[in-house]
């Protein structure tokens, strides 16, 4: 990790410590009076501890023994700045009336015995607004470093603390450390430069702890960032603060559409952002973030998508694992949006290949849900679990689903491939080398597209661009003849001028009065622009000769143009017949067949080919999963090691 990265994470851990480590409000929370003996001793009296299981069990049956609690959570407020009043006015301005300053947390039992909760290892704390480095000078006690430095250098301490003896001489010396002051003291001087003394009271004061600790487990990852020594550059991306130079959009050629290899849905293509925005995604290098913005219905999700799609069919070509993508937000109703959306994949045709071919799974996600959302889970019908993979992935997990599972796979995919199969590994390789055939398909049409850019009206039809090209050689080849026919009459009118005029004519090489009399007879308007009366007989036909030899160069340039399309759309037909004998149409009517403007067939394919891919890569993961690809052993289920994790998570 960057140094950056390591001074912007420490200071994002502070930021949840302040806010995890506030005080508790008197003014809104119920409060019950103890003495500091009762906390010393770890036994609360028993009148006070009736009162305290009376308010706990508020809510629930109280009558009925099997709903009550027997065991709460509870913090002391160890410490709380007295008020002192002179004249009727209370002369501490910038403190709170019952201001907490030390807080413990405790377990306490329904006969008023108190524990240290071993279990969450909840320790004491100072209100973080009460420790230096402070933005408004208050009541200065200790600093946040101190505490810091402390907690580290006593976890060892922590985990043997056994007895409530062992947790009170904690306690106070956690205190006395931090505060300078004797734990029995009455009073706290204030760490600020005019080192004022507040008296604290002499009560201590016993709330109910209803606190959810959501903190906990990020604490433990920013602690965990700033100890690990790996290269983290996602991470280190993710938290920097350097100016980024933006770079140009990404052009959609022919090989970045190559890149694209899996869709999700096959009612629409990509929009031009959207495919923006993919191009984006198929060149981003590890660490590197790529964000998208847009108002509701935009398509966000659905290039969501589009990239699990890709990924996961890339993924399968490669014969790699299926890939691991997490979906995670600031709030739920985002990440449920994505899981609905991943379950709700219209079907385009008859075909058993859009459905699930194992059984017990109607969806593309799975959810992980915290605790308190199980319940809305369950009546949403999404598929969640936890990571001991419990609920919808211990039920598909079962041996009666797994077997079913695998009589589903053979029977459809011998189905769809109209052949016989016998086992999971036959339907896998037939699977994956059909998954070839669509992506090699892509790549040829994708590349015959960019071939037909060479041709002179690549924005007409390419049948079109032939009838064109054959009618102006039909057009050539009649000029040639009529100027052959012309040259036929020159020659006439000319053999029956009489022959010692010929003679003469040809020695002195000028056409005499009587040739230019018949030639300007004969003359048409049209030749007017090209021929005069004065030239020869042989002149004539050498300015016809060379219009001729023009029109067949012309002539040989048109034919070859039609034989390079001629060809192109040989290629292209004999494509689209294997398609078709794959079960894929391209072309929605025979008069859009020869629409081929790269763009316009790149959007065909996402519809046709891609959508076709993605189905078939989740046969193919199906029949390994059915195979019990990393299958995790009876001992291993629910545990949560490392190598067990990533066997769970690679099946999932």
């Amino acid at each position: 990790m960057s140094r950056q990265s390591q001074n912007i994470t420490k200071y994002f851990r502070s930021a949840v410590s302040a806010q995890a480590n506030t005080g508790l409000e008197f003014k809104n929370e119920p409060f019950f009076i103890i003495e500091a003996s009762q906390l010393l001793e770890g036994r609360i009296h028993s009148e006070i501890c009736e009162k305290v299981f009376i308010e706990a069990n508020k809510g629930s049956n109280y009558e009925d023994d099997k709903f009550k609690k027997t065991t709460i959570n509870v913090i002391v407020s160890a410490k709380t700045v007295k008020t002192i009043y002179e004249a009727n006015a209370k002369i501490q301005d910038d403190v709170d009336e019952l201001t907490g300053l030390f807080f413990i947390p405790a377990r306490m039992d329904n006969s008023g015995k108190l524990y240290f909760d071993s279990e969450n290892k909840k320790l004491p704390w100072f209100p973080r607004e009460y420790l230096q480095p402070m933005v408004e000078s208050k009541l200065a006690i200790g600093s946040a470093s101190n505490v810091d430095s402390f907690i580290s250098d006593h976890v060892d301490q922590v985990e043997l603390i056994g007895t409530w003896a062992q947790y009170v001489s904690f306690i106070k010396e956690f205190y006395e450390t931090i505060t300078n002051s004797k734990f029995e003291d009455s009073n706290i001087l204030s760490q600020e430069e005019d080192s004022t003394s507040f008296d604290l009271e002499r009560n201590m004061y016993l709330f109910i702890d209803n606190t959810v600790n959501s903190t906990f487990h990020i604490l433990k990852l920013y602690n965990y960032l700033l100890h690990d020594l790996q290269l983290k550059p996602l991470y280190d991306n993710f938290t920097s603060i350097s100016k980024v130079i933006s770079e140009s959009l990404i052009p959609n050629s022919t090989s970045n559409m190559q890149l694209h290899a899996g869709q999700m849905g096959g009612e629409h293509p990509l929009s031009p952002s959207q495919r923006e925005a993919m191009n984006h995604y198929n060149h981003m290098n590890v660490g590197e973030v790529l964000a998208v913005n847009g108002p509701p219905g935009t398509g966000k999700t659905t290039l969501l998508q589009s990239i699990v799609a890709d990924t996961y069919v890339k993924r399968a070509i490669l014969e790699e694992k299926a890939p691991l993508i997490v979906a995670t937000s600031t709030n739920n109703q985002a990440v449920t949006n994505i899981i609905a959306s991943f379950g709700n994949i219209k079907k385009m045709s008859d075909s058993n290949l859009e459905d699930r071919w194992i059984e017990g799974v109607h969806s593309f996600a799975t959810y992980f849900p915290s605790g308190s959302k199980v319940k809305e889970a369950t009546s949403q019908g999404y598929q969640y679990t936890n990571s001991k993979g419990e609920y919808f992935l211990s039920d598909i997990e079962t041996e009666d689903n797994l077997n079913n599972s695998r009589t589903k796979i053979i029977e459809n995919c011998s189905e769809f491939f109209k052949s016989k199969f016998t086992n999971l590994e036959e339907c896998r390789s037939a699977l994956h080398k059909e998954l070839l055939f669509f992506e090699e398909s892509k790549r040829s049409l994708l590349a015959l597209c960019d071939e037909s850019n060479q041709f002179q009206h690549p924005d007409i039809p390419v049948d079109v661009q032939l009838k064109l090209l054959e009618e102006q050689m039909d057009h050539i080849q009649v000029r040639i003849q009529n100027i052959k026919d012309r040259v036929s009459q020159w020659e006439i009118v000319y053999s029956k001028i009489p022959f010692i005029i010929r003679l003469i004519s040809r020695i002195t090489k000028k056409n005499l009065r009587r040739i230019q009399t018949e030639f300007r007879l004969f003359i048409s308007t049209e030749e007017l622009a090209v021929l005069d009366e004065s030239m020869s007989i042989g002149r004539i036909k050498e300015i016809y000769s060379q219009q001729v030899a023009e029109l067949g160069r012309s002539f040989v340039k048109l034919k070859d143009d039609a034989e390079l399309i001629r060809g192109w759309i040989k290629k292209y037909d004999n494509e689209l017949k294997t398609l078709g004998e794959h079960g894929v149409i391209l072309h929605d009517s025979e008069s859009t067949r020869y629409n081929i403007s790269i763009d316009t067939v790149n959007e065909l394919i996402d519809k046709k080919i891609r959508y076709r891919e993605f189905w078939i890569a989740v046969h193919y993961f199906e029949c390994r999963w059915a195979n019990g690809e990393d299958e995790l052993t009876d001992k291993q289920k629910g545990k949560t090691f490392p190598n067990v994790l990533t066997k769970f998570y690679n099946r999932l």
